[in-house]
């Protein structure tokens, strides 16, 4: 018994017309599946970078921290497919999350330190009958030299 020959999926036929199947043969990575996890942690690593100076570039960051650890996880169960990208994203998000703990420490410490007197500057600035080149030389000698309670 003679079986016929069935053509390779995309290949010509043999009769000349066109073929009507294609197949899309290439693979990214071995198991064909994919490590999105590296590509959203550098994402949100890089949101965190550029708005580290204001609260959500923490948050972002901690968010491309903890994505980033998934990514470089499911890279080494995939033989190594996103695994730079995930440590990129991964090393971003620590930045921003640090920057921003500093500022916001940074910052909370100055209020801590100036909040009374950035008050009284405030109020000289409202009272009309305050020259405001005046206001502004007692707030910066403050600054400069703080009382020794503040210390």
């Amino acid at each position: 018994m003679v079986v016929p020959k069935e053509p390779r999926p995309g290949a010509a036929p043999s009769d000349g017309s066109r073929p009507t199947e294609y197949r899309h043969t290439h693979v990214d990575h071995p198991g064909g599946s994919r490590n999105n996890f590296g590509g959203l942690a550098l994402a949100l690593g890089l949101l965190g970078v550029a708005t580290c100076w204001i609260g959500i570039g923490g948050l972002a960051g901690i968010a491309a921290v903890v994505v980033g650890m998934f990514g470089r996880s499911r890279a080494r169960r995939m033989g190594g497919a996103g695994g730079g990208v995930a440590t990129a994203g991964l090393a971003l998000g620590v930045l921003s999350t640090l920057i921003a703990l500093l500022l916001v420490g940074g910052t909370w410490t100055f209020y801590e330190r100036h909040g009374d007197d950035l008050r009284r500057y405030q109020d000289c600035r409202r009272d009309t009958s305050q020259d405001p080149a005046v206001c502004q030389q007692r707030f910066d000698e403050v600054l400069k030299n703080p009382p020794a309670s503040s210390r």
